[in-house]
């Protein structure tokens, strides 16, 4: 009856591991390829209670390179209800974040004994976290708010089983656009996953786009500036190699919109700032194509000489200073373009920027006018009309 007992005590909880380990989780069917190999997870009873499994981003791939394939999910954690503030309606609203984790199946993590009666080694179920996790380098918070979307790389063969070294999660905060970027590589040396997390709270830019045959580059995050022309501080980081390697790249730092620039900018800051990211108005405006009056375009320094081309290369701007109100100029010139009257330098105001020109921080400031219409329906204009520059 020895063996009954040995069955009992040591066999027995690890079959029962592994058959949480060979049912469905979501429904989801085995590969056609391979219908009789490859047999989804049901994690239902070896996840915490808390966590709920978004269906869609439960996947089996060998991403740690040991040739047997892994479970990675995606689930929402922390839920809460929040009450709306408007009043709009009666629910609370419920908000939750996105975490990571990678299921692996093990064997032979337990030595057999002299005098076991079962020649199979035990099989283990290892969680391996990726966002939220605490330990060295994975402090960084979460992968995502409302949705996330997942990338592996490199491709892989469709006849071929499924095998990457490297997931990107870009996480989304009720918007069009993720606010967050999480790349992740299996490491050998501390048998984790270590990761390289980006955030910005307008949004982050990966370069290029991550898919399954390019990996990302270069991430620029846009951080929002407490001002009026939704302008963001923009910090870039370029990958050093093909590990996790991120370092900040100083010559990518600079100030611009935080969704690129509107057609044509309501504060005279935005004027400027379009102006120098390269951007121009509809040709339509009192001064055509540019952001520049005659006047303008005749004070421009030689160092910005460039900003008179219709294509030119944007500017790096690292401060934007503006006064919050403008001087009345008196009653202005008054203008006719296309049988349209404008009353030009009705109002005046000056912008100073610190600009990167030919390798240096360099003061620069705007002079801007207003043109304005005699239509009652008619939007007014910032216009730059003078430009000086000062000293390094």
């Amino acid at each position: 009856m020895a063996w009954i007992r040995i069955l009992i005590k040591r066999i027995l909880p690890i079959a029962l591991v592994v058959l949480l380990a060979v049912a469905f989780i979501t429904g989801r069917l085995p590969r056609k390829s391979q219908p009789q190999d490859q047999l989804a997870v049901k994690l239902k009873g070896v996840k915490p209670p808390a966590w709920r499994v978004i269906p869609e981003h439960f996947l089996e791939c060998d991403l740690d390179g040991d040739g047997t394939e892994e479970w990675l999910m995606l689930y929402y954690y922390d839920e809460t209800n929040v009450p709306e503030p408007m009043g709009g309606t009666k629910d609370p609203i419920q908000h939750t974040l996105i975490g990571g984790v990678v299921y692996d199946m093990q064997t032979d993590q337990v030595l057999q004994r002299v005098g076991d009666q079962t020649p199979y080694p035990p099989g283990l179920l290892i969680p391996y976290k990726l966002l939220p996790d605490i330990y060295e380098g994975k402090g960084q918070g979460y992968l995502g708010e409302t949705k996330a979307t997942v990338v592996l790389y490199p491709a892989t063969s469709k006849n071929k089983p499924c095998v990457a070294n490297e997931i990107t999660i870009a996480g989304y905060s009720n918007a069009a656009w993720p606010t967050r970027l999480s790349i992740f590589q299996w490491d050998l040396l501390t048998r984790r996953y270590r990761v390289a997390h980006f955030t910005g709270n307008a949004r982050v830019v990966p370069v290029p786009p991550p898919s399954a045959s390019q990996q990302v580059t270069t991430v620029l995050t846009y951080n929002r500036l407490d001002e009026r022309s939704l302008l963001c501080r923009v910090h870039g980081y370029t990958r050093a190699g093909v590990g996790l390697e991120f370092p900040p790249d100083p010559e990518r730092y600079t100030l611009d919109f935080c969704f690129e620039a509107p057609a044509e900018p309501a504060y005279p800051e935005g004027v400027v700032m379009a102006l120098l990211r390269g951007h121009n108005p509809d040709a339509a405006s009192p001064t055509g194509a540019s952001f520049l009056t005659p006047h303008g375009r005749d004070s421009l320094p030689s160092a910005l000489a460039t900003l008179k081309k219709e294509r030119r290369p944007a500017f790096r701007i690292r401060t934007v200073t503006v006064p919050g109100t403008v001087a009345e100029s008196g009653q202005g010139e008054r203008q006719e373009k296309d049988q349209q009257l404008w009353w030009w330098g009705r109002e005046s105001i000056q912008v100073q920027t610190d600009l990167f020109v030919n390798g240096r921080w360099r003061p620069v400031v705007w002079s801007l006018i207003s043109i304005t219409s005699e239509k009652m329906n008619a939007d007014s204009y910032w216009r730059v009309d003078k430009v000086e520059i000062g000293a390094p």
